[in-house]
């Protein structure tokens, strides 16, 4: 049932090398703390099972979604955590069907470990205790909250099985088996557990806002712009992204355009200038662009892919 195991483990990441490594999540990073970043990235993977453990240094903006065919469960080590407009808590559990977005908001030292299963296999252990019910509460509660005892043997199990990985010695078939025995039983004692971060209506407003700037981050757009597209007013705006991410609606504006400019400069395969890949961005005060984008990021625009 189980082989063919591969590890990935690295650390002391900068956001693109993690961006690189990380296998399976279709997902965006975007560095929304000041300073240095680093990662760790460690996966157990095989073709109906992985195992991960994360950790950022760093608060970070994650979208995407999770790897088709996989249900997947992580653990949070630290909290705070925001996703999909919820209040994460130690216990909690966030379940991530196949393929579902992900919106979420991480906090320095984001520390997390997540079991993914193949679609197949999960519906097998499920069937095989009886619970196939867990499968539609799960489609409709994507956050659940795990007695103690339960949560904590459960992340010490995948734990343990990453750990060894590691070091060379790969999970065996039984010890996968009562790993997904243990999660089954501990999902079966859970309670649903949705604690909103804020009103439907401003998580709505909050979402539009967030696509039109990513859409249109090189067009120098303001604050003014981004409320009148959203049919709102500034002060709603910012109280949205003050609750979300800590900073004003300006300030996130001007941490998306540092983060493309990041990126660009890292697949910068044409070797352009500094100079030309920030004034894509619309920064044309080159000063204050590499003041900003050193303050930002604690390394100089001019040292990445030199």
């Amino acid at each position: 049932m189980i082989n063919n195991f591969q590890v990935v483990h690295n650390t002391d990441m900068d956001l693109n090398h993690f961006d690189e490594v990380v296998e399976g999540w279709p997902i965006d990073f975007y560095q929304l703390g000041g300073g240095i970043f680093k990662s760790t990235l460690t996966q157990v993977l095989s073709p109906e099972i992985q195992l991960a453990h994360v950790h950022f240094n760093s608060s970070v903006k994650q979208e995407g979604a999770s790897i088709p065919g996989y249900w997947s469960f992580a653990f949070p080590i630290a909290d705070p955590l925001v996703w999909r407009n919820y209040h994460i808590r130690k216990n909690d559990i966030i379940i991530y069907a196949p393929n579902s977005p992900i919106h979420a908001v991480s906090h320095a030292g984001f520390d997390v470990q997540i079991v993914s299963i193949a679609e197949s296999l999960l519906k097998e252990k499920l069937k095989e205790k009886n619970l196939e019910n867990l499968l539609v509460l799960m489609q409709k509660n994507p956050v659940f909250s795990a007695p103690p005892k339960y949560w904590q043997n459960t992340r010490g199990k995948i734990e343990t099985g990453i750990v060894n990985a590691v070091k060379g010695i790969h999970p065996t078939e039984v010890e996968i088996s009562n790993l997904l025995d243990l999660l089954v039983i501990t999902l079966s004692f859970c309670t649903s557990k949705l604690e909103r971060v804020s009103n439907i209506k401003r998580e709505d407003t909050l979402a539009k806002a967030e696509a039109y700037i990513i859409k249109n981050i090189a067009e120098g757009i303001t604050v003014t712009q981004v409320a009148k597209f959203c049919q709102t007013s500034e002060r709603t705006l910012l109280y949205a992204f003050k609750e979300r991410f800590g900073v004003s609606t300006k300030t996130f504006i001007s941490i998306m355009r540092l983060n493309h400019v990041y990126r660009l400069l890292h697949k910068n395969t044409e070797k352009r200038s500094v100079a030309q890949v920030s004034r894509q961005l619309g920064f044309w005060h080159m000063g204050q662009f590499h003041k900003d984008f050193k303050d930002f990021f604690g390394i100089k625009a001019s040292e990445i892919n030199p």
